[in-house]
């Protein structure tokens, strides 16, 4: 009757030690799939993959930079993106062409103000080419130093021409901008990235006269559409930032509501270097 007994509570608790061990394993399965879900959600934020090792991928490349001032650093006394890339990432080598006023459009001047120029002055091999672009030729013309009369249109995106898509507009001359970096560095990986927030609430601060306002939200909405198929046209790869400064004010920006500050750089700089190691693993 005792050995009876015994085995039967054997038996009952191999059964419970069976169901407790059973319940462990699939609570360890569930977390590991809610982790895999959440290593997917977050992964990716604004096309950038937050977990690349980009000290190691980026580790001795080099890295040309043009654009405008927003790469350059105008009115930052620190300097420009450059310098925030190298102090989170010193193992590599940057050179900043960048100039601040420049514009995509060639009708500002000469030298390095025009992008082409900055993109035909490029030297070395770099690895990885980055710029931004077009804030200039959206609401240059109201800030007195690209002439009204000779504003361009944004112009669209031909994607079933593989040559430039329209003359004389601004899609036009970046396309071609695209075309001197395909020719002198075919290997190197080209990187847009867009710096600046030209929300309704910006664009209200920046413009300087009250009717140029409505045409440069639609200048910026044309813009902005068109330069993403301009980057898929030219397997450039695209990164907009833009989203950063939303609701932050001047917390981030230069009182003049479009110049990064230090500290908008050291916001941005990770992300533009995660984006950049991400370009050149793909």
């Amino acid at each position: 009757m005792k050995k009876r007994t015994y085995l039967i509570i054997c038996i009952i608790l191999f059964i419970l030690l069976a169901i407790i061990f059973s319940t462990i394993i699939n609570k360890d399965s569930l977390n590991s799939e809610e982790n895999k879900v959440n290593i997917v959600n977050t992964v990716n934020e604004k096309g950038v993959n937050k977990y690349l090792d980009y000290k190691k991928i980026l580790n001795g490349k080099s890295i040309a930079m043009f654009g405008d001032s927003l790469i350059e650093g105008y009115g930052n006394e620190n300097g420009g993106l450059d310098v925030y890339l190298a102090k989170k990432m010193p193992n590599a080598s940057y050179s900043n062409y960048s100039k601040s006023g420049s514009t995509v459009t060639s009708n500002t001047g000469d030298g390095n103000i025009i992008m082409a120029n900055q993109a035909r002055n490029i030297g070395g091999s770099p690895d990885i080419i980055l710029f931004d672009g077009g804030v200039n030729d959206i609401i240059g013309y109201d800030m007195n130093f690209l002439n009204v009369d000779l504003k361009k249109p944004i112009g669209l995106i031909d994607l079933e021409n593989s040559n430039p898509s329209e003359e004389n507009t601004v899609m036009a001359d970046f396309e071609q901008i695209i075309q001197i970096l395909r020719t002198r560095f075919p290997n190197a990986k080209l990187c847009y990235v867009g710096l600046c927030l030209l929300d309704d609430t910006s664009i209200n601060m920046l413009a300087k006269q009250v009717e140029h306002k409505d045409e440069m939200k639609q200048r910026r909405d044309e813009f902005f559409v068109q330069i993403k198929l301009l980057c898929e046209k030219w397997d450039v790869n695209y990164l907009d930032l833009s989203s950063k400064f939303v609701g932050t004010g001047i917390k981030y920006r230069q009182e003049d509501w479009l110049h990064i500050n230090e500290e908008g750089y050291k916001l941005v700089a990770p992300y533009v270097l995660s984006y950049m190691a991400e370009s050149i693993s793909e």
